[in-house]
């Protein structure tokens, strides 16, 4: 019995490095990140954009130098916020006019915790 589980093991390894190994560092591995990436910022402006690539990045979890290939491979529309930082949105998003004011939000108990990775010192 241990004969066989000593092979099952020997087994699962190597099907697992062979496995790893065709996409390590392959073209294909790397387009499929970067589509990934893309795909990922495109859902991010859809609900909270314009935003700028460090909110993209935070909320990702991502260092922003991961995300900018993806911000720069898309067509974006870019704006500057009143401190003068980069914003950046879907061509396809619609801007409400600059005179609307703000509606008035009430966040729920827990909202604060979705939000927190905006949090800013």
């Amino acid at each position: 019995m241990t004969d066989r589980v000593l092979r099952t093991r020997d087994l699962n390894r190597a099907l697992l490095a062979r496995a790893a190994s065709p996409t390590t560092g392959s073209g294909l591995a790397r387009t499929a990140e970067a589509r990934g990436l893309e795909h990922l910022v495109l859902r991010y402006l859809g609900g909270f954009g314009p935003a700028s690539p460090n909110d993209i990045a935070n909320w990702a979890g991502l260092p922003v130098s991961r995300v900018l290939p993806a911000l720069k491979s898309l067509e974006l529309v870019r704006y500057r916020d009143e401190r003068g930082g980069k914003l950046l949105d879907r061509c396809d998003a619609p801007l409400p006019d600059p005179h609307t004011p703000a509606p008035v939000r009430f966040l729920p108990t827990w909202d604060a915790t979705l939000l927190v990775h905006a949090r800013r010192t």
